[in-house]
Formats: C-alpha cells, sequence, structure tokens
C-alpha cells in the first residue's frame, strides 16, 4: 500500500517542545543558477530546514500559500503564524515571512516556518485531509510554508513559476491560493500553466490517463482566498449563493477563451477537493 504524500513527516512516538524549534522563517527549497541544467537552474533545499523537519517527530499537516506577486501572500501566512495559541512567537519583525514594498520580489523559492503548530491548539480541523478516521488533531502538527510570487517582474519564466507552483502543491495538505479582487476570467489565467501540470510532473512507466489519477492523488485540499473582494454574493437571478457556489461557477468553462477554459478544466480535475 503507498503511503500517503499529504504528510511530509512519518509518524513518530513523540515531538520535541515547540520552544526548541526556531521561531523565524528558513528557506526550504531555493532556485539557484546552474549552468549545466536545462533551463539554467536548480531547486536546491537547504540544510538549515532540513535538520528543523528532522526533529519534527509527529506526522505534518502542510499549509502553503500561493498566487500572484504583491498580493500579501508573505503577510497572509505572517498573520496565520502569529494566530497560534502556546507557541512562542519570533520577537523580531525580520524572522517572519519576507513582506516587501518595492516592485523586486521578496520571497524566493519556498520557505517554511520553523516552529510547527499543534492542531489540537490551532484548531485545525479545516486543514485536515478528509475520508481517513485516523486524522486526529491530537497527533498531527501544522508546518506553514510561504512561496514565490507568480507573475511578476524579473528573470523568471513560465516554467520557473510552474515549478515553484507544482513544488507547493506536492508538499502541501491544503494549498492557499491567494488573489486580488473578483473571480474572473484575469485570476482564472492566473493559474493557465495549470493545464499543462500532467506534463512537468513524471510519474515513472505511466500513461497520460495513469498520470493524471496519481497527481490527483497526490494533489492537496485548495482553498481559494480573494483579498479585498467586497462583492456580494448573489446568482444572477438575484438569490444568494455560497462561496463554494461562487467558486464552481467561475470554473465552468464559458467558451470566452480556450485558454482559460483549459485552466477551469485542469483545476477541476488536478483539485476535486477545493473550496
Amino acid at each position: 500500500k503507498k503511503r500517503s504524500k499529504r504528510f511530509l513527516t512519518k509518524p513518530r512516538q513523540m515531538m520535541a517542545r515547540q520552544d526548541e524549534f526556531p521561531a523565524q522563517a528558513l528557506p526550504l527549497l531555493t532556485i539557484e543558477e546552474d549552468s549545466s541544467a536545462v533551463n539554467g537552474w536548480r531547486v536546491v533545499a537547504h540544510d538549515e530546514a532540513l535538520n528543523v523537519l528532522s526533529r519534527m517527530k509527529m506526522r505534518l499537516c502542510v499549509l502553503a500559500v500561493a498566487g500572484g506577486y504583491r498580493t500579501g501572500k508573505s503577510s497572509l501566512m505572517n498573520w496565520l503564524v502569529q494566530q497560534r495559541d502556546g507557541v512562542i512567537q519570533a520577537q523580531d519583525a525580520d524572522d517572519f515571512f519576507c513582506v516587501g514594498h518595492e516592485i523586486e520580489r521578496c520571497t524566493r523559492g519556498i520557505w517554511m516556518w520553523g516552529q510547527p503548530a499543534l492542531m489540537n491548539e490551532w484548531g485545525g480541523d479545516l486543514f485536515m485531509v478528509p475520508g481517513n478516521d485516523k486524522n486526529s488533531a491530537q497527533d498531527r502538527a501544522l508546518l506553514f510554508l510561504d512561496t514565490e510570487g507568480l507573475g511578476g517582474l524579473g528573470d523568471v519564466d513560465s516554467v520557473y513559476e510552474a515549478t515553484i507552483f507544482a513544488l507547493s502543491a506536492l508538499l502541501a495538505s491544503t494549498l492557499l491560493y491567494n488573489s486580488l479582487g473578483a473571480l474572473d476570467e484575469r485570476a482564472i489565467m492566473g493559474l493557465g500553466f495549470v493545464a499543462n501540470l500532467s506534463q512537468k510532473l513524471r510519474v515513472a512507466d505511466e500513461d497520460d490517463d495513469e498520470r493524471t489519477h496519481s497527481l490527483v492523488q497526490s494533489m492537496p485540499k485548495l482553498l481559494w482566498i480573494l483579498r479585498d473582494f467586497a462583492l456580494e454574493l448573489v446568482s444572477e437571478q438575484g438569490e444568494s449563493i455560497t462561496s463554494n457556489d461562487y467558486l464552481e461557477n467561475a470554473l465552468k468553462p464559458n467558451g470566452k477563451d480556450a485558454s482559460a477554459d483549459a485552466a477551469r478544466r485542469a483545476l477541476v480535475t488536478y483539485f476535486p477537493n477545493r473550496g
């Protein structure tokens, strides 16, 4: 039986005290130039973060945030980090995930928060993987990941951004996708590369249908976060709808743009557990 990929570590008997872990953001995966690589860069895992992870003895539910450049992803993650009860908080603002106000990207690669949050102290039911009776908050810890923004200015391309998104999705138990404003064509096209996700991720010795099935089994729960959203949730008939209804309606192909509709179908296929 295959082990679930939704958890980053194997369950063990006991976890170290939380104050034994660094209350700060640490680089987990970054991109470095490599002239010998096909795209001119390679993904590098950082020893400090890996050493911290190796001391986390509980099974980890990984909460990652992805989204557009300069949409407030890191601010959202910093807010979530500070909401936890019973956790030693960082004393210096420089310890938190990087928040910038310039046109250049602040976060590069994927960063992690050094202290895990005990699920029974944080209220972790929202981030548990459904359909498994063993998913008890008593033996889980929550790990926070912040990722590099998509679509910004600079020396990156669609392959680079697809790689960052794919890595964060494969690491996460729950993936927060952060965007500004309404769910319109522009918002959907911000995830246009998801339509080619099965080509970016290789599953050994599987055909296209098997590869897609394997990827769906490995994908996290997707929660789409809308920032600065002030519209009333009503249907075209003027009836109230839920936030989930709003998302599902936005993900229905409308025939206006073939690329956007391909992205919609891919999101529905790869993220069946969404909200």
